[in-house]
């Protein structure tokens, strides 16, 4: 309530208990009383600041002590004068709130680190400002750090992927002090060769003759795609590939193909063009897994009717490890909600003797 300008507020709290379910009803009153007003403002700057932002700080201040309460906002406002030349390491912060009781009012402090003019550059491959701009997030979130700049090489990786360099490599060089004058981060771009992904070929085969994912089924969970009227050149990079692979394959074991085998190849010289790539994948799914007998002991809080519907596990159904984890949390946060806070919930699973790919689950939960 006081950062938001009700220094006189009264908060109280009241416990109203109900035996029969273990709740506690919680009733919060607020009082807000009247809103305070805005004293004198001023500003204590770290590092000496021209003229021309003075008066521009000023001006920002004043707009503060005009209103009712400084907020974040006031020193994002200032911080973005700053930002405007090139100052993204520039900290602005309310230092110190002064209240003021027998008039209601607040005088307070910003603390001003301008920090240095930095500077975002490009080497090796042309690329326009405005993309340099859109695709570093340094000037977008106004900061400058580490997370930030990898995010930049990430993107600047996919607008060059979606151009067609699939093995462009991106670098980073920082020069300076953020505590100095200038700070300068430089992106090396080696584009490399540029290529066009002509075809992405896939074939699945199953025991069973049947297989539980066609290719448009595939297709439509990869990353990897042909060039198409939206892509030019196609989607394509090793790490893509290698990321839809163990997708997929975590795809086939969720639904109980715990043998599953994915063989990929990459043709560099598709139909004999140095320039075109076809991509060719080659899925096993082997035989399913099952779940057995499914049986569920010791809930003696709360039924199995309450909860059953929510399982993801089933008789006869793929068998997941990832749906038995599903299902703990499921029914262990049933239990919380009702107020079992200790309860438990524990799985045995068991290979079924005649058929080796079938198991019986077993869930043990106590309410505590």
């Amino acid at each position: 309530m006081q950062e938001n300008g009700y220094y006189r507020a009264a908060v109280t709290m009241t416990e109203s208990p109900r035996a029969a379910d273990q709740l506690m009803d919680l009733r919060i009153s607020i009082i807000p009383a009247r809103k305070q007003q805005s004293g004198r403002s001023g500003s204590r700057a770290i590092r000496s600041t021209p003229r021309a932002r003075l008066k521009i700080l000023r001006r920002c201040m004043r707009a503060t002590a005009s209103r009712s309460i400084a907020s974040a906002a006031d020193c994002k406002r200032v911080r973005k004068k700053y930002e405007k030349q090139n100052r993204l390491l520039a900290q602005v912060a309310i230092a110190e709130r002064i209240y003021h009781s027998e008039n209601n009012t607040v005088d307070f402090t910003f603390r001003i680190v301008p920090g240095p003019t930095v500077e975002i550059n490009v080497e090796g491959h042309k690329v326009r400002r405005g993309n340099i701009r859109k695709y570093v997030p340094v000037y977008e979130e106004g900061a400058l750090d580490d997370d930030l700049l990898n995010e930049g090489r990430r993107n600047l990786l996919d607008y060059y992927a979606d151009a067609g360099y699939f093995d462009a490599s991106v670098g980073i060089r920082k020069h300076g002090e953020t505590n100095g004058p200038e700070y300068q981060v430089t992106h090396f771009i080696d584009p490399g060769e540029r290529y066009k992904l002509a075809s992405v070929k896939i074939n699945v085969t199953s025991p069973t003759g049947s297989p539980l994912f066609n290719e448009e089924d595939i297709r439509s969970r990869m990353q990897v795609q042909p060039a198409a009227r939206i892509l030019s050149h196609g989607k394509y990079s090793s790490l893509l590939l290698n990321a839809d692979v163990r997708n997929l394959q975590e795809l086939y074991r969720s639904n109980g193909f715990r043998d599953v085998k994915i063989e990929t190849a990459v043709d560099t010289k598709y139909q004999g063009h140095p320039n075109l790539l076809a991509v060719s994948l080659k899925i096993d799914e082997g035989v399913q897994t099952k779940v057995g007998d499914l049986k569920i002991v010791g809930n003696s809080r709360i039924p199995t009717s309450n909860f059953e519907q929510y399982l993801a596990t089933s008789a006869g159904q793929g068998y997941s490890e990832l749906n038995l984890a599903q299902d703990r949390d499921t029914v262990l946060n049933l239990y919380y909600d009702r107020g079992f806070p200790n309860a438990s919930f524990d799985i045995t699973t068991d290979p079924v003797p005649s058929d080796a790919h079938s198991i019986n689950v077993l869930y043990y939960d106590q309410g505590g």
